[in-house]
């Protein structure tokens, strides 16, 4: 929350960003504090480079190990340069707008072994390459850690990406319980923003849903048991948990974005102003020839590719994986499944834009 850190520095067009790098040591909310810095234990505990010339660029996919982020700083002051690129290194980074509510979280990773400074002319440039992590209450082993330990990369990955019981929890919901409410608790626990749940409102636990243990292991439960057998699941990642179904062409509410320009006219009605559209691209790959699925009935179908796009708008931080976006644009009127989408821009000049890929929503018909 912008309200956790110091005042972050404004550039051109009320774009704001806010860089967090810190020890989780002495760090975050599972942090001790620090005195010397007048925090109490449990205060989020870095130092924000914000101020400082910082291009950005996060990746967003539904495969983990895709959610990598790259922060270049210019000029920071020796000790700095030294703390920022230091083993085991955590960063969480929002950007946005001011008239829309300011910075919102896009990114919360671990500051990979690549992390380096290097004079370039007359600056000095901070390179931060960063992998993905989920928040600090659920936990996450850090690059130090699987590289001291991994005997291979594959285990080195597994490490990199395992989560960490740290929330110990005890469930016990009777069948015919909402499961929508089940995924409130869940956030209410973990402070994870849960997307999609309105989608859900007349599901129930058909045998209910019993755990005691880490948190988790709870959540990789409740998929399994209690989503997955009704067509749904989730993924979670910087501190979302996001809900959707198997079958893309049921109906579900997760729209994250709704782009057009001004004066484009649907239905009578004109669009006054724009909501951020930039351009888009057809990547339908036309070459592809289809490929045989089984159908229910046990008959082999074929199955078009998908039609498929790239848009590019300004940043919108609530952008994600497996969310719906809303295209109302010239020559682009629909809703895409956000496949992968990335955000880039630095603070002292150009926009923030993001960048996503997704193939046509055909559910809710």
């Amino acid at each position: 929350m912008a309200s956790d850190f110091n005042a972050v520095q404004v550039k051109a067009w009320e774009r704001e960003i806010e860089l967090v790098v810190y020890d989780p040591a002495t760090g975050g909310p599972e942090g001790q504090g620090n005195p010397n810095l007048g925090l109490s234990p449990g205060q989020a505990l870095g130092f924000v480079v914000s101020s400082l010339h910082t291009d950005f660029k996060v990746k967003r996919s539904r495969t983990f190990s895709e959610n990598t982020a790259e922060f270049k700083v210019y000029n920071a002051n020796a000790e700095h340069r030294a703390r920022m690129t230091a083993p085991g290194m955590r960063v969480r980074f929002s950007a946005g707008y001011r008239d829309s509510g300011g910075p919102l979280g896009i990114f919360w990773g671990t500051v990979t072994a690549g992390a380096c400074s290097e004079k370039k002319g007359t600056d000095w440039v901070t390179t931060l390459p960063c992998i993905s992590s989920l928040s600090e209450a659920l936990g996450t082993e850090g690059v130090v850690v699987a590289a001291k330990n991994a005997k291979t990369l594959q285990a080195k990955q597994e490490i990199q990406t395992r989560q960490i019981n740290r929330i110990p929890v005890s469930f016990g919901y009777a069948p015919g319980h909402p499961i929508r409410q089940v995924l409130w608790d869940i956030q209410a626990i973990t402070g994870l923003a849960v997307y999609g749940a309105e989608a859900l409102p007349t599901e129930t636990l058909k045998n209910g849903f019993n755990y005691s243990g880490g948190v988790r292991g709870a959540i990789d439960q409740f998929k399994k048991t209690c989503l997955i057998p009704i067509g749904w699941t989730l993924y979670i990642d910087n501190q979302q948990l996001i809900v959707y179904p198997v079958d893309e062409k049921a109906q579900y509410t997760v729209v994250t974005a709704h782009l057009t320009t001004e004066g484009f006219e649907k239905n009578g009605v004109v669009a006054p102003v724009s909501t951020g559209y930039i351009s888009h691209t057809d990547k339908t790959k036309s070459n592809v020839p289809p490929k045989m699925v089984k159908g229910k009935d046990g008959k082999l179908y074929r199955e078009e590719q998908p039609r498929t796009y790239e848009v590019k708008c300004l940043l919108n931080p609530k952008l994600a994986p497996s969310t719906l976006a809303n295209i109302e644009v010239p020559g682009l009127e629909t809703v895409l499944v956000i496949d992968s989408v990335e955000f880039e821009g630095n603070n002292y000049g150009g926009n923030y834009t993001a960048t996503f890929e997704g193939h046509v929503y055909e559910g809710g018909k």
